[in-house]
């Protein structure tokens, strides 16, 4: 039996039969939480966005997300009255909207106003999952946008631009709204102590950051194949390959680094990043070397070697992030001296 504190019972509006969360913090901390209304006051009210001025649909888009991530389960969008340009946009915006967001349906659809529900209740997809599910989207994105590149398949690269690389969207923007919405109710990520899994919410958030941002760069090099009028040089497209296989090695390894939260792993990978450079110097050099390479295709050359290098750097983010969580593993923890000993301990190295 435990007793609560009365006034904070009576803050929370509990009652005999209440439920309560008590969740395990760290090995000598309990938490015991109590469900908040805030977030059942958004699931009730309707966000009103109010389209004002003509702006591009993904604008309006970017304004949704942040709606639906703050946990809004009504959405409005209204158009003003009688510009024909803002009629063109609701229409880009409503097709947006059903490719865009998990769980979200078109409820009212007029001439001058949207209305948006989300429809996910207590979804069956963690955000754990999420994430795992969101990590190969991206990979597979990355191994095709190479492949549309270097086979000049302009139809696929279309395809990766307009439809994987929004499924990716979908997700992070799913882990945005399950994460936020649970650090509105104070509720607990994970049942698990934090020396088991180390997992935070905010952890999450950056981890969607860092993979949706490789998706990004992946998106961007399947639009380099769009630029191209004629196929690269069979060495350089080997060459190409070569880099990228690595680079997905690479993002393959961090994200079993963070599953598996394994910090030697995740410094190995850090490492291993080092050799994706090098490889990309050499190949710049024999870019340089060649002859065969007209501007349109030494442009998009030096673009996809520079985006498969930022994309290394996503993972040491992710690494570096894997390090963070484990760290707590090999602190140890120091009696500082006293002040006057320390000051005493100064003056005598100086001298």
């Amino acid at each position: 039996m435990v007793s609560l504190p009365k006034r904070w019972v009576e803050e929370m509006g509990l009652v005999q039969g209440s439920s309560v969360r008590i969740s395990r913090q760290t090995p000598n901390t309990l938490l015991i939480s109590a469900p908040t209304r805030r977030n059942e006051r958004k699931s009730h009210n309707v966000a009103s966005l109010v389209i004002s001025r003509p702006e591009s649909p993904e604008t309006t888009v970017r304004k949704i997300d942040c709606l639906y991530s703050l946990g809004y389960n009504l959405i409005k969008i209204r158009f003003a009255d009688g510009n024909p340009i803002n009629s063109m946009n609701a229409n880009a915006v409503r097709d947006i909207v059903r490719s865009r967001f998990i769980g979200v349906e078109v409820l009212a659809d007029s001439s001058d106003y949207l209305l948006l529900q989300v429809l996910l209740g207590k979804s069956n997809l963690s955000t754990e999952s999420a994430i795992k599910q969101m990590s190969m989207v991206s990979r597979e994105l990355q191994r095709d946008a190479i492949s549309a590149l270097v086979s000049l398949d302009k139809k696929m690269a279309r395809q990766l631009i307009e439809e994987r690389a929004v499924e990716c969207q979908r997700f992070a923007s799913y882990v945005n709204r399950m994460v936020l919405g649970m650090m509105d109710n104070e509720v607990n990520l994970s049942e698990k102590t934090e020396e088991a899994f180390g997992a935070t919410l905010p952890v999450y958030l950056l981890m969607a950051k860092s993979i949706g941002s490789v998706s990004n760069l992946a998106k961007t090099i399947a639009q380099q194949t769009m630029e191209l009028d004629r196929h690269l040089e069979r060495r350089i497209c080997d060459g190409l390959v070569r880099v990228s296989q690595f680079s997905y090695q690479l993002f393959d390894s961090a994200m079993l680094s963070y599953l598996k939260v394994d910090a030697k792993a995740a410094e190995s990978t850090i490492e291993s990043t080092k050799q994706l450079t090098t490889m990309v110097r050499e190949l710049q050099i024999s870019q340089e070397l060649g002859n065969v390479v007209t501007p349109a295709q030494h442009d998009a050359i030096s673009t996809v070697l520079t985006l498969l290098e930022r994309i290394a750097e996503e993972c040491v983010a992710i690494c570096e992030l894997v390090i963070g969580l484990t760290i707590r593993k090999v602190l140890q923890v120091e009696n500082l001296a006293a002040p006057a000993e320390l000051l005493q301990e100064k003056s005598t190295i100086v001298a």
